[in-house]
């Protein structure tokens, strides 16, 4: 399995320089999804503090709907929030 699509042929990361194996660790956001009782896909609304928005969980990680753009994007801190029960889901 290649690191991503665009890595074919790298034997070195373009970042941090070490040599590459060409395998990478297995994706575990199917299983975080499930420790919050949702799937891949599934919306659903988070509230932390007084914002309250929606997002889902896909393999990319945990993304939320910018409405006003009308895409999903990625947001690290949430992930963090929700683990650490500083953020909750809200079920509907």
């Amino acid at each position: 399995m290649r690191v991503n699509e665009r890595d074919e042929g790298f034997e070195f990361c373009p970042f941090c320089g070490k040599r590459m194996s060409g395998q990478m660790a297995e994706n575990k956001m199917a299983e975080v999804a499930r420790l919050f009782g949702k799937k891949l896909g599934e919306e659903f609304t988070v509230k932390y503090e007084d914002k309250v928005k929606t997002w889902k969980f896909d393999e990319r990680g945990l993304l939320y709907h910018n409405a006003k753009e009308n895409e999903w994007r990625k947001n690290y801190g949430y992930l963090d929030f929700l683990i650490r029960g500083k953020a909750v889901i809200i079920d509907e």
